[in-house]
């Protein structure tokens, strides 16, 4: 009977979509948050995973593009962290994060992105972390993050990067961090 009410009270606590994590998946409260981490599993797309995710780390599969509505079919729109490094990623559609209106912070490292993909961020307006970094970006065009403006870090080390255009983070008036190492930079423009 005492373990019955344990079990009982325990069921309280979780909610009940947690418990219904993939088996290849990981989830966990971590930092007060449900973390769902299915990474390096060799996975061609989403499994179904608890709706109430908030940090889902997806990293080291293989993930060419996200089609158009990618998390927003899933019913995943309370994701506030996406971790798609080492995805074998080269394009975003446009619409593939509509609906991830709450995502702060965004790993889109080592991938195969050749530009900054603006047109799909235009739907994660509180994303303030983007890392970008290790894809064969070569150039950061004028209002590359204009739909971005809580932007307070962004990641493009190892980029190949050889020009920004002057206008290139123009609204980003919380930029606090621009990682620049490791491209082909020989010289910035003050005015950018």
């Amino acid at each position: 009977m005492k373990h019955l009410l344990t079990v009982i009270l325990l069921s309280l606590y979780i909610p009940a979509q947690l418990l219904e994590c993939p088996d290849i998946c990981e989830c966990k409260w971590r930092g007060g948050k449900e973390s769902v981490t299915c990474s390096n599993i060799l996975l061609y797309t989403l499994p179904t995973l608890p709706e109430t995710t908030q940090v889902l780390n997806f990293s080291g599969n293989h993930l060419p593009s996200l089609s158009p509505d990618y998390f927003l079919s899933a019913h995943l729109v309370n994701i506030q962290e996406l971790f798609l490094s080492h995805s074998h990623m080269e394009k975003l559609d446009r619409f593939s994060l509509r609906g991830l209106t709450n995502l702060v912070r965004l790993d889109l490292s080592y991938n195969l992105l050749g530009l900054i993909p603006s047109h799909s961020l235009i739907y994660t307006p509180q994303l303030r972390e983007l890392s970008l970094s290790h894809n064969p970006i070569y150039e950061i065009h004028d209002f590359a993050f204009q739909s971005m403006v809580e932007l307070v870090r962004i990641d493009l080390t190892g980029c190949s990067v050889s020009r920004i255009a002057e206008r290139a983070f123009s609204p980003l008036h919380r930029l606090e961090k621009l990682l620049l190492s490791e491209n082909k930079l020989r010289a910035l423009d003050s005015r950018v």
